[in-house]
């Protein structure tokens, strides 16, 4: 397997993966015109200094690992233990159907929805823990937008008016 800075090469493909989207998204969000591309521009250097971040806590160096422990104290020297497949398939069908939701129903149907759901059957937690939960994220989520940033909602496609 070939390494680079003593890590298999296939440690790097998440980030180098999320990489090259968020590349894809600050080029797309810089042909925006200025006021609307002032949060995506924001969000997308955001995301790129932390996933540099992340590429040089990957490396099998002593920067890289004093990185590591210092973004992640918890964090433990790389293992070969993996999750099974199908936790992480069903983690990333979680996001998929999260995605849809949102484009479909709009943010107040699916967040707390996907709260609800990923704490109940993911976290193993109580229902009245999750239904706790969605509630608070859900209001949380519209007093930000609505309240003190005055920004619609998504209603989804199923609930917008166009």
């Amino acid at each position: 397997m070939t390494r680079v800075l003593g890590t298999k090469l296939i440690e790097y493909m998440p980030a180098v993966g999320m990489l090259v989207l968020t590349i894809l998204y600050l080029a797309t969000a810089s042909g925006y015109e200025y006021e609307a591309r002032e949060a995506p521009m924001a969000v997308g250097w955001v995301m790129l200094v932390l996933l540099v971040l992340d590429l040089v806590s990957r490396t099998s160096t002593p920067f890289g690992h004093a990185l590591l422990k210092f973004l992640n104290p918890s964090a433990e020297e790389a293992s070969e233990e993996r999750f099974p497949i199908s936790k992480q398939l069903s983690a990333m069908l979680w996001v998929a159907a999260y995605t849809a939701m949102l484009v479909f129903v709009g943010v107040l149907i699916a967040t707390p929805l996907y709260v609800f759901g990923s704490m109940r059957f993911h976290g193993k937690r109580t229902y009245a823990t999750a239904a706790f939960a969605a509630v608070l994220v859900t209001l949380f989520t519209w007093a930000l937008f609505q309240v003190a940033l005055r920004v619609t909602l998504y209603p989804g496609l199923l609930f917008a008016e166009y």
